[in-house]
């Protein structure tokens, strides 16, 4: 497009030559004309940004606090079967004792999953479950990524360094000198210059986002009051014994004595078992915080206007610039 632009203003700039004095030129581009139908509302349009649909996500927090003590295909194929039928409380199992609940589960899962499951093979495997769901996170990343990253050589002559720099289709160029004899160049293409990635298809990626939020939103419209938290594909709900064919419990079908967050992505706790969840986004999971934040500690934060920020330091290794390692001391505060 840049290149047919700059042929167009030449082809304008030769006839305007040509014609001086005697002849006065007024140029409108197309889109300058389609404007004019539309005064009032054109100033506030922009072309749409189909990557803007994979803002407005649904991470969030419902309940701050609640004591619950008294209450792709293939890869897709390969998740659900190593999977397992989920019982309460324990997997399926050959020998399992809720055999024709299991049946009936899987067979209703068979019916309205959009491929094909091998019935003989449905049982929990929980490491070709954990392939699986990477394999299909990591093709929907594929799907949605980004085109123009920033692209990086280095530099052993003054020539290679200058062909860069001066290079129109380029911005944001930075160099470093790493020693006397090389430089390290980073630059990005101009979105007129840069070209799309082939195996790279966004529309999956975001139908996929879609879909995701619209089952979410079922869920949420049978769930009602009930939810406490909800992320894109996951919902912690206070259960009253009904059952939903297509909720998957991911603690065995536990129940939460105790809950708390503080928001997306930051929330503590206690199953029935005594056992504690835990998931606080930014913060890395180690003997200090563990002993630090606790889920009685986020409940005094949460609950308590007078109650500390509780503080938490440890080293952190950081790769710089000129890709040396460096362990600097990191200090965050929840």
């Amino acid at each position: 497009m840049k290149e047919l632009y700059d042929q167009t203003k030449e082809r304008l700039k030769t006839i305007e030559d040509y014609l001086k004095p005697n002849v006065k030129i007024h140029t409108i581009w197309e889109c300058e004309f389609d404007q004019q139908k539309y005064p009032e509302v054109d100033p506030h349009l922009k072309p749409i940004d189909k990557r803007d649909a994979f803002y407005g996500g649904r991470t969030e927090t419902i309940q701050l606090y609640n004591n619950l003590s008294d209450l792709k295909d293939t890869f897709m194929k390969y998740k659900q079967e190593a999977s397992g039928c989920k019982c309460d409380p324990k997997y399926c199992k050959p020998d399992c004792e809720n055999d024709k609940e299991c049946k009936t589960k899987i067979q209703y899962i068979i019916d309205n999953a959009a491929y094909n499951l091998d019935i003989d093979k449905v049982k929990h495997n929980s490491g070709l479950r954990f392939i699986a769901k990477i394999c299909l996170n990591n093709l929907w990343g594929h799907f949605g990524m980004r085109d123009n990253f920033t692209q990086k050589e280095y530099c052993f002559t003054l020539e290679h360094i200058t062909k860069i720099v001066f290079n129109e289709k380029y911005k944001d160029i930075s160099t470093m000198i790493l020693d006397e004899n090389i430089v390290l160049t980073e630059y990005k293409e101009k979105e007129e210059y840069s070209k799309p990635n082939p195996s790279v298809n966004v529309y999956i990626a975001l139908f996929t986002t879609a879909h995701a939020r619209l089952k979410l939103y079922e869920l949420l419209d049978i769930l009602q009051e009930r939810v406490l938290y909800m992320d894109t594909d996951s919902c912690i709900y206070n259960d009253d014994g009904s059952e939903a064919y297509e909720i998957v419990s991911k603690h065995n079908a536990n129940h939460i004595k105790q809950f708390i967050s503080a928001g997306p992505k930051d929330y503590s706790m206690k199953l029935d078992t005594e056992k504690l969840v835990s998931c606080c986004k930014g913060f890395r999971l180690n003997a200090e915080v563990e002993e630090k934040i606790t889920l009685d500690k986020k409940i005094k934060i949460v609950t308590d206007e007078n109650e500390k920020y509780e503080t938490v330091k440890y080293d952190n290794i950081k790769i710089g610039k000129d890709h040396q390692l460096k362990t600097v001391k990191q200090v965050k505060s929840l």
